[in-house]
């Protein structure tokens, strides 16, 4: 780590109302995400300077990047909660802790290296080009593939629709388009 303090970067504090959008990023040769500068300018813990990331992979094709120091403790309680079970029971535990939970370098160029178990989780194998979607939330930064996206954006299609007012036969807008 660095022995100097590091500069904090413009951000913008957390809101609840605004909706922080997510943009495309293509996987660089060797594993590494670029993430959008607009992306990481949402997360207040942002300082740019290069830290550790928990990667937490949730379900196939989605992971979430918590800063590795904010999650450690509760880490260490899942790994003391698993040895307190029945040896087999505990085994399979641990290993399933292991293999969820990977630490990864967050550079303060904002770049990430995804290891070969990530790529594939995500759906692409490490080496090859691959566009994912990666999205600011509120604590962790959302990374999923482009069919994860599509996917939510279906699920939640007729929960997200506008259905703005029909134009009233004098508004403004007809008025304009009526000339």
């Amino acid at each position: 780590m660095n022995s100097h303090p590091a500069t904090p970067s413009p951000v913008r504090p957390p809101n609840r109302e605004r909706i922080a959008p997510g943009q495309v990023a293509r996987v660089e040769k060797g594993g590494r995400l670029p993430i959008p500068a607009e992306v990481m300018r949402e997360m207040p813990w942002w300082t740019r300077s290069t830290i550790r990331m928990m990667a937490d992979l949730v379900e196939e094709g989605i992971i979430r990047l918590y800063p590795a120091d904010r999650v450690r403790e509760q880490l260490r309680e899942l790994i003391r909660n698993a040895q307190d079970e029945p040896e087999e029971m505990a085994g399979e535990l641990l290993a399933a802790i292991a293999d969820r939970y990977r630490e990864l370098p967050l550079y303060q160029d904002y770049r990430i290296t995804l290891q070969k178990e990530v790529c594939t989780f995500l759906g692409f194998q490490l080496g090859e080009r691959a566009s994912l979607f990666v999205q600011p939330r509120e604590g962790f930064l959302e990374v999923m593939s482009l069919q994860k996206r599509h996917e939510r954006l279906e699920q939640y299609r007729e929960e997200t629709t506008l259905r703005p007012p029909p134009l009233s036969p004098r508004s403004p807008s007809r008025q304009r388009t009526e000339k």
